[in-house]
C-alpha cells in the first residue's frame, strides 16, 4: 500500500512537470525521498524481526524457568533471580493463590507472625523476592510458597 502511495505520488510529480509546474530538481528530490522511504521501511521491518527473535528466544528460557519454579525452597528463589538477570529485571512474578482456600498474609515470613489480611484462591498477587519459602510481596506482606502458583508477565 505504501509502495502504489509512493508511485501515485511520483506519477502526479511527473505529471506536474511535464506541465512545467515542477522541476527537475523537485522531482529528482522526490524519487531520493521515496527511495530512502523504501530502504528505511526494510531496515525497520528487519530491525522487528530481530527484536521479535531475541524475545522469542528469552521467552523459551523464561519457560523452562518457569517449569522448574512451581516447586517449594530456594530452587524458586534462584529462578526469580535467574529469569530478572535474563531479562535485565524487565520481568514481574506473580503468584496465583492455589492449594489452599484461603491464603493468610503475614507481616514477616514466619509462621508467628501477625496475620494481616487473607487471600483467596484464585487471587493473584505481585512477588517481589522469595527467600526461605516465603514470598514478599509487592503490596506488603509475605505468603507461603506452597500456596502459589508463579508465573511471570515481560515488559519491553
Amino acid at each position: 500500500m505504501k509502495k502504489a502511495l509512493v508511485l501515485s505520488m511520483i506519477v502526479v510529480v511527473l505529471a506536474f512537470f511535464m506541465m512545467g509546474c515542477v522541476s527537475k530538481k523537485q522531482v529528482d528530490s522526490i524519487e531520493n525521498y521515496s527511495k530512502k522511504s523504501v530502504e528505511l521501511n526494510t531496515k525497520l521491518v528487519d530491525d522487528v524481526a530481530a527484536v521479535k527473535s531475541k524475545v522469542d528466544a528469552n521467552n523459551k528460557v523464561l519457560v523452562e524457568g518457569f517449569k522448574n519454579l512451581n516447586v517449594k525452597g530456594d530452587n524458586i528463589a534462584k529462578a526469580i533471580e535467574d529469569l530478572k538477570n535474563i531479562t535485565k529485571g524487565n520481568v514481574e512474578i506473580y503468584g496465583t493463590v492455589a492449594n489452599c482456600f484461603v491464603l493468610t498474609v503475614r507481616e514477616q515470613g514466619t509462621v508467628d507472625s501477625k496475620a494481616v489480611k487473607y487471600l483467596k484462591k484464585g487471587d493473584v498477587v505481585k512477588v517481589v523476592t522469595v527467600d526461605n519459602g516465603w514470598a514478599h510481596l509487592a503490596d506488603g506482606g509475605f505468603v507461603a510458597v506452597k500456596y502459589l502458583q508463579f508465573n511471570y508477565k515481560i515488559t519491553l
